[in-house]
């Protein structure tokens, strides 16, 4: 599709060139490349120019290969998301890209020129994979893509200040720290939501329970407050004294491997961690630990 709307739309007396860069073809998509429909293409009397890129080339130099040119043209059918068309916007180029699709979540009319687009049904199966549904895809409109890739040509000032837009929102908007918070945030909506549904809507016993005295001996629960709220010194002070009236407390040690840690002792976090897996061998929590401890912080653990 995009070969047919450049050959349509320029010739070579046009000082113009589409830079094709292909993936995979020596490899994964050995076979399943347009490198002969290219080759004809570009052999084609009267032809615009074509830049036909087959290697690899290491990440560094992709955004030599973006800003190498004008714009980035991708009237995909089908896009699982497109990162393509985001790392063109965050290297400050304007993008065509197809309207309906995965790209509609970073690419919007303001940053980007979006391609009509029609949905159309491929039928039950895909290489003779069943789907749960009908399969479709979207098929770009050739004129219009044709005529956005002319105008981006004669209209360069104003495709580059699109260009500008889109780098400045991608690179507020589309980070791996934005990502890492939105993801954060959903995880304490769901937590928050599968405790409201598992929470009894009414009372289940009419007399609240009250627990002996020695289930009350070594009792963590003000600890763990405390190392929850980030205070790691009275959190630590709280469990050692809790050992001093329960000294054979697997889930003191593993806790006190959780605080030294979180303030970067990595060494007597594994200690404690495994005096707490030695008092219970077949608990999994700590040997959880051992195998993947938390991430630790910057500072060490006060003395017991």
């Amino acid at each position: 599709m995009l070969l047919k709307a450049y050959l349509a739309r320029f010739t070579a007396a046009d000082d113009v060139c589409l830079v094709i860069k292909d993936f995979g073809g020596q490899s994964a998509y050995a076979g399943q490349t347009l490198e002969a429909q290219i080759r004809t293409a570009q052999a084609q009397p009267g032809a615009p120019e074509i830049l036909y890129l087959t290697e690899d080339l290491e990440p560094e130099a992709l955004p030599g290969l973006y800003t190498a040119c004008d714009c980035l043209v991708h009237p995909y059918r089908g896009e699982g998301f497109g990162l393509p068309v985001l790392e063109a916007m965050a290297c400050g180029r304007p993008v065509v890209v197809t309207g309906g699709g995965s790209t509609d979540d970073f690419a919007p009319d303001p940053f980007a020129y979006r391609l009509p687009a029609l949905k159309k049904t491929i039928g039950p199966t895909v290489s003779g994979i069943k789907l749960v549904r009908d399969g479709w895809l979207l098929e770009p409109d050739l004129a219009a893509l044709a005529e956005r890739m002319r105008w981006v040509v004669s209209h360069r000032d104003e495709a580059r200040a699109k260009g500008r837009a889109a780098s400045e929102y991608v690179r507020r908007e589309w980070t791996w720290e934005r990502a890492a918070q939105i993801a954060a945030r959903r995880m304490e909506q769901l937590v928050a939501l599968r405790e409201a549904r598992s929470a009894p809507s009414s009372p289940r016993r009419s007399k609240p329970v009250v627990l002996p005295p020695v289930a009350k001996i070594g009792c963590l629960g003000e600890a763990r407050e405390q190392l929850r709220h980030g205070q790691l010194t009275p959190g630590w002070k709280a469990t050692v004294e809790a050992l001093t009236e329960r000294p054979f407390h697997p889930e003191a040690f593993l806790l006190l491997a959780e605080i030294a840690q979180a303030n970067g002792d990595t060494k007597r976090a594994k200690q404690l961690a495994s005096h707490a897996g030695d008092l219970a061998p077949k608990w999994k929590p700590a040997r959880q630990f051992l195998k993947s401890p938390p991430r630790p912080g910057a500072t060490r653990a006060p003395e017991a």
